[in-house]
């Protein structure tokens, strides 16, 4: 009977399981037993058509995916926004927090960085000024070149494998430290 259902059958009937469904734990295999489920097919009895069922999917996510990114998502009207908590009466301590910086120059940096920054120089300016960073981190000697990231940013990563004494053993540590310039972005190219 599997066979009898037609591809467009298939297809309608899985959008209509996904429209509502919160799709960010939502597997392929979920999708292929609702599928079973709801043209009343015993358990497996789609397997053979996974690729078909998978590729459904895959469609269906894309054009979700656009629909957000073009705002053509209609949000239903009556849906009314989650309900605030009651704040708690008792007064609850603050975390302390698990670093600290001291800049330079002592002084806690202004607000608006980003906006404050962002002609600061040109990006071949950049690169042919800015020196390499050094870092000691116990003994750890990490170096930094300048570099542009993914987000189109500019600055500096330093990373790697450290030794750390803890108690008297040295314990192998992963290091990772992004140094970014806010507006750094929009410097620039040329």
């Amino acid at each position: 009977m599997a066979n009898a259902i037609s591809g467009w059958q298939l297809k309608e009937k899985l959008y209509s399981i996904l429209t509502g469904q919160d799709l960010s734990d939502f597997t392929k295999k979920q999708a292929r037993c609702k599928l079973e489920s709801e043209f009343g097919l015993e358990k497996d009895a789609l397997k053979p058509r996974r690729k078909e069922i998978n590729e459904f999917l895959r469609m269906y996510l894309e054009e979700h995916e656009n629909d957000e990114e073009n705002g053509e998502v209609e949000e239903e009207k009556n849906e009314q926004p989650p309900k605030k908590k009651a704040k708690k009466e008792e007064v609850t301590e603050k975390k302390a927090s698990t670093f600290e910086t001291i800049t330079r120059s002592g002084k806690e940096a202004p607000k608006k960085l980003k906006d404050l920054q962002n002609d600061l120089m040109a990006v071949p300016e950049f690169f042919r000024d800015a020196e390499n960073i050094e870092i000691n981190l116990h003994g750890n000697k990490m170096i930094g070149r300048p570099r542009s990231f993914a987000s189109e940013n500019l600055g500096w990563y330093l990373g790697g494998k450290i030794q750390i004494p803890i108690g008297g053993k040295l314990v192998w540590c992963q290091a990772g430290i992004n140094i970014t310039i806010p507006g750094s972005k929009e410097w620039s190219k040329d």
